[in-house]
Parts: structure tokens; C-alpha cells; sequence
């Protein structure tokens, strides 16, 4: 590939005879993105190049590792020389740290058979799943992986020789293969111990209490056993998983088991589903459209999601922040991200980021991620 990466997925779309506004919509991202990433204007996120690879049948493994090699150069190379450091950050030594996590991934890429695919579900899960994600070796030789919040619910199935050990503040408690990841406003870290594959099961907000009925209220999050959650019929889709052959045949394990849970699921109420669909307004705002009072809301939010409507739009700030954050090239505009996304100030920012990632914006941008979902790192400080 000797054009940008952005010219090299323009061909790709040409070649496919689709419009800018279909591709967009097949990789679930608005088309101004999608177009300013053809642009090489921004960098793409790690799982908009993993949807592009699945959707053009290509090898998800080449297209990261060209998205890795084109930050290098973008970040280290002004009009005049080349330098050790990114651009995108002030600190030398943050600067140096991010260049050499992505060329450490980079060099990992090489080594390891990795694969990451994505699964859209079928039609008749479309409004309680998000997707399912297959990995294998995606941590790319970097042990720790620390879930961010994101305003969804996860089921993580993990198989391998020991699995996964989830680091909860000072006590470390070890789930060998299953652990489902409520709405929450902290971080999540886990080590891979030696793992195999994993799968992801992303559920859209509120999407667990459709399928389960589950009353988020009566559960101890942030994280518990998925046998204590689902019926018994769960273990069988494990052994089903344990025997499969493919990524696709994982996947559709997945989806039927959920299509027959989903018989015993509730439906989302009106309230709470305007609410996901208008979640940008403010809470008085909703009220008035409503007729509805904040303490109702925040009572029947809760009950189907976990999580107040107040944290719940953080949340969702804060994950469209580090969308933003993984997009630059150059140094970022740290006042206009703050302004855009509505903190009161730089401080308000930088609490509000240490308290769902437990890093600063600086160490984040360091660590050399390319999600805004999942931060692979390789030591805890």
C-alpha cells in the first residue's frame, strides 16, 4: 500500500461502487467521519478499520498494521525533519511513550495470529445487541486490559488456559470464563493471564433488560459471574463455543442463544427509550417533553439500564471525548475538545476523564490506544 491509508480505503469504497453515505452507514459512523478519514484528516478508530476489513473481505491483521506504521509517520513527521516523539503530545517523555507503544504493537502484529472480527446481530436483536466481537491475541502482547465505561453492558467469555484475573481495586478476584460488565462509571482492569480466544457481547443500553428482564437494581455490579444472570440453559451455549470451528459459527451461537432468551426478556418502557434517543438534552428538557418528573426517570432508568440518567450522559461525554482524542494527528486543541464537549472548564475535564479512565488525558494518549472501548497497557503503575 503506497498511498495513505485514507486514499487506500477511498479505492476500496470506489471499487465497491459505494456511495460515502452506504459505507458510512454499514460501519455504523456518520458520513462527515467517514469522509475526513478518506481525507487523512483523521485517524480511524481501531474498530472502524476492523468493520471495513470484515465488510471488504480483507485481512483485519493488514489493515491495522498499516494504520499503525501511518500514525507513526503522521506523528513524528513536521515540515521540516523527523522527531522521536508524537506531535499530539507536549511532555517528551508521554510523547516518546506513545510512539513506542504503537511501534511495540506494531511489531506484535507481526508476530502473533491475530484476528478481531466484528458480527452485526440479525435483525430481530438489532434493538437489544450492539454486536459480537471475536478476538484472539487482539492485546497484542500487552497483559492488561482496562474496560472504559461507554453507556453499554458487555458479556466477556473468555477461554484459554486460566483465563482472565479482574483487578478490583486492592483484592484481585480470578474468573476463569465468563464475567458480564454492567453500566458503571469506573474503569474496569483485568490481567490476561493465558487466554485464547475471547468474544464480546455488547449490549445497547438497556438491551440486557429486554432480553433478561433483569432488574439491574438487585445486582452487584460492576462485575458478576454471567452463570448467576442467565438460566441454565447458558451453559450449554458455552460447550457450543468451546467446540466451535470458526468465527462465524461462534457467532451465530451467540446470536441464537439470545433469540431464545429473548422470549423471557421485557420490553424497554417509552420513557426510558426517548430518553437513549434524546439523551443530548437535559434532564429539565426531557421532563418538559415528557410530563415526567426527574425522581420517576431516575427510578425506571436505573431499573433498566443500572445506572442514573445524570451519569449515564457523563458517561456517554466522556466516551465521545476519547473518540475525539484517538482521531487527531497533531497536537490536540485542548480548549476547543473541553468547549465542544461542554466541561465547565480544563479541571472539570480532567476529573471527570481520571474518574472513568484512571489515567489523565496525557497518560491516556500515551498508552498508544486506538479504541475507545478497550486500552491494552502493559504494566500497573
Amino acid at each position: 500500500m503506497n498511498a495513505g491509508l485514507g486514499e487506500y480505503l477511498r479505492t476500496l469504497r470506489n471499487r465497491a461502487n459505494l456511495s460515502v453515505d452506504d459505507l458510512a452507514n454499514v460501519l455504523e459512523l456518520p458520513a462527515s467521519v467517514w469522509a475526513r478519514i478518506e481525507r487523512n484528516e483523521i485517524n480511524p478508530e481501531n474498530r472502524v478499520l476492523l468493520k471495513a476489513a470484515g465488510y471488504f473481505g480483507l485481512s483485519e491483521k493488514k489493515l491495522l498494521a498499516e494504520c499503525f506504521k501511518e500514525k507513526v509517520f503522521s506523528e513524528t513527521t513536521n515540515k521540516y525533519n523527523r522527531i522521536e516523539k508524537s506531535m499530539l503530545l507536549k511532555s517528551n517523555g508521554l510523547g516518546m511513550r506513545r510512539i513506542d507503544n504503537i511501534r511495540n504493537s506494531s511489531s506484535a502484529l507481526e508476530r502473533v495470529p491475530y484476528a478481531a472480527k466484528f458480527f452485526r446481530p440479525p435483525v430481530d436483536l438489532d434493538h437489544a445487541l450492539e454486536c459480537v466481537v471475536y478476538c484472539k491475541h487482539h492485546n497484542l502482547d500487552r497483559p492488561f486490559e482496562r474496560i472504559l465505561p461507554d453507556g453499554g453492558t458487555q458479556l466477556i467469555i473468555t477461554f484459554g488456559e486460566t483465563g482472565r484475573e479482574f483487578i478490583w481495586k486492592r483484592d484481585r478476584s480470578r474468573i476463569i470464563h465468563t464475567a458480564l460488565i454492567g453500566l458503571r462509571q469506573i474503569p474496569i482492569t483485568s490481567r490476561l493471564l493465558k487466554t485464547g480466544v475471547t468474544i464480546y457481547v455488547r449490549f445497547k443500553p438497556g438491551g440486557l433488560f429486554t432480553v433478561t428482564g433483569l432488574d439491574y437494581s438487585k445486582v452487584s455490579w460492576p462485575a458478576v459471574y454471567a452463570e448467576e444472570v442467565f438460566n441454565a440453559s447458558f451453559g450449554s451455549l458455552l460447550r457450543r463455543l468451546i467446540a466451535h470451528e470458526t468465527p462465524n459459527e461462534a457467532a451465530e451461537s451467540v446470536f441464537q442463544y439470545f433469540k431464545n432468551e429473548a422470549r423471557h426478556g421485557s420490553q424497554t418502557g417509552p420513557l426510558v427509550r426517548f430518553f437513549l434517543e434524546h439523551s443530548h438534552l437535559s434532564l429539565d428538557e426531557i421532563n418538559k417533553r415528557t410530563g415526567y418528573s426527574s425522581k420517576y426517570l431516575t427510578i425506571l432508568f436505573k431499573r433498566h439500564t443500572g445506572m442514573t440518567p445524570k451519569l449515564f450522559q457523563r458517561v456517554i461525554r466522556f466516551n465521545k471525548v476519547i473518540e475525539d482524542m484517538n482521531s487527531f494527528k497533531r497536537e490536540i486543541d485542548w480548549a476547543t475538545l473541553v468547549y465542544n464537549h461542554r466541561y465547565h472548564d480544563q479541571a472539570h475535564f480532567i476529573k471527570d476523564f481520571k474518574e472513568f479512565s484512571g489515567w489523565t488525558p496525557q497518560e491516556f494518549l500515551s498508552m498508544g490506544a486506538g479504541c475507545s472501548k478497550y486500552v491494552h497497557f502493559s504494566e500497573m503503575e
